[in-house]
């Protein structure tokens, strides 16, 4: 299945909203953290990270399995919606992925 992803160097974590996770592979299969904690949006809109999941990720082909955080209020920046998942900077170090400001 094909989502859209943002590629987030400013962050530090991957996240996507459980209500998406939920349609693409059906509720559960996650792991409830004993004490959720908050993170701040580039709008600075405060969200609860209270959940977490181990996915496979394939961009260009490339497998990429990490924990992704899972939150209910994830779900529009400023009156835009976002992606379906957000990737933040620990994935992208972790599997050696480069922004490249011209090609994207």
């Amino acid at each position: 299945m094909r989502t859209q992803a943002l590629f987030d160097t400013g962050s530090s974590f991957t996240v996507m909203s459980t209500q998406r996770f939920i349609e693409f592979f059906g509720s559960g299969g996650w792991r409830v953290l004993k004490k959720p904690y908050f993170a701040y949006l580039a709008n600075g809109g405060k969200i609860k990270l209270d959940k977490v999941v181990t996915l496979t990720i394939i961009i260009d082909g490339n497998e990429l399995v990490d924990v992704v955080h899972l939150s209910d209020n994830v779900t529009e920046v400023e009156g835009q919606k976002l992606p379906d998942i957000i990737i933040g900077s620990g994935t992208m170090d972790k599997y050696g992925i480069e922004l490249d400001p011209v090609e994207g």
